[in-house]
């Protein structure tokens, strides 16, 4: 996946019946992609996902005026924010980094395999 801050993504998962995502890209790393959702019913920013970079199969991104999804974003001027003090440098560091500037974090598990235990 190449990485293009300030577009606009939609990111299809490789697990099974998994929906796809859209949001910008505010940080990245070789294993984790944090993005900051925008929901397409209202087309409003609302809150942040990581996404293990493995479990990506396919994504598109909306980065020219062909597209309604590019010309929505500069009419609304959508900004994505990367949350300050949050590492995607590991699954350790991303944990210990939310949990001290965020209060609630919720684990999503999709399946025994994502997070066995």
């Amino acid at each position: 996946m190449h990485a293009k801050r300030g577009h606009l993504f939609e990111v299809k998962r490789r697990l099974g019946g998994a929906f796809s995502i859209n949001g910008f890209i505010v940080a990245f790393s070789d294993s984790l992609v944090l993005l900051h959702r925008l929901e397409m019913d209202t087309f409003r920013l609302n809150g942040y996902t990581v996404l293990r970079s493995r479990d990506i199969s396919d994504y598109r991104v909306f980065d020219t005026a062909e597209n309604w999804q590019f010309r929505a974003v500069n009419h609304f001027h959508l900004k994505p924010i990367r949350p300050t003090g949050i590492s995607v440098a590991s699954l350790p560091e991303l944990l210990a980094s939310t949990s001290r500037h965020y209060p609630l974090l919720i684990p999503s598990p999709i399946n025994k395999q994502t997070f066995p235990g």
